[in-house]
């Protein structure tokens, strides 16, 4: 565990593997309402630059829509569909 989680696991005591896992669960077990719109920002601000291009903006769409699938909210194949020919360049040779 990083550092950072450990200071969550109480050291004072005895703890047992099912207190450390109920510790977690309710420290990381939410959404984060922030996070949540700051993902949803980056989708609708996406775009693609230029054909060289298309990779990288491919993955990054993709490991925005994982997170926020991760998070709990809906994002449909059609959402993400819409939100990737919105973000495609106006112009330009394909």
């Amino acid at each position: 565990l990083s550092p950072a989680v450990l200071c969550l696991i109480p050291q004072e005591r005895s703890t047992t593997t099912q207190d450390v896992w109920v510790t977690l669960h309710d420290n990381f077990d939410h959404i984060d309402v922030g996070s949540w719109h700051l993902v949803w920002v980056k989708i609708l601000h996406m775009h693609m630059k230029d054909a060289s291009d298309a990779a990288h903006y491919l993955s990054e769409h993709s490991t925005a829509r994982c997170d926020l699938i991760c998070m709990g909210a809906s994002y449909s194949d059609e959402e993400a569909i819409f939100h990737l020919i919105e973000g495609l360049p106006e112009t330009g040779t394909w």
